[in-house]
């Protein structure tokens, strides 16, 4: 990995500390770069990110799993990394979404944080679950989130 990543050993061990730490980087930057918002469409964003982790899911799961099995060595406090680092990814991407979009400005950041958190609930037991769930329930689940955050980029002036 250091050689691929053109790292020294102490810069790779200072960066990541070990596998597992890189794992999770790993698994969070493809989650990221996947759960695309670019199109006025928040909806096609998340169908698009969940497609992508059930089409991509032995890659997911391994990196997943290493993540699991390292965090069970640890009693567990390496665990609470992952899902919040996942939690803060898609709360940023969420809010950014809205902010870039909204008709008015005005939003409601506890709405926004509320729908966030549902559809990272939803991805997160997916994802515990093994990502055997069909894509296509797992699509359905996260739409009321998605309206609601549709709702505070429509919010029209009063």
């Amino acid at each position: 990995f250091c050689q691929v990543a053109h790292f020294t050993r102490p810069t790779f061990y200072a960066r990541y500390g070990d596998m597992p730490h890189l794992g999770v980087e790993l698994l969070i930057k493809k989650l990221e770069s996947n759960f695309k918002l670019a199109e006025n469409n928040y909806g096609k964003g998340v169908q698009d990110l969940l497609l992508y982790m059930f089409d991509d899911r032995k890659y997911l799961l391994r990196l997943y799993y290493l993540i699991k099995a390292y965090s069970q060595q640890r009693n567990g406090k390496f665990a609470a990394r992952f899902p919040k680092l996942l939690e803060q990814a898609i709360y940023i991407k969420t809010l950014e979404y809205v902010r870039r979009r909204s008709r008015t400005g005005d939003y409601s950041v506890k709405a926004i944080n509320d729908a966030a958190h549902v559809i990272y609930t939803i991805v997160y037991e997916w994802l515990n679950e093994g990502l055997e769930q069909n894509p296509s329930s797992v699509i359905s689940r996260c739409q009321i989130a998605v309206a609601v955050i549709d709702d505070q980029v429509n919010k029209k002036i009063r």
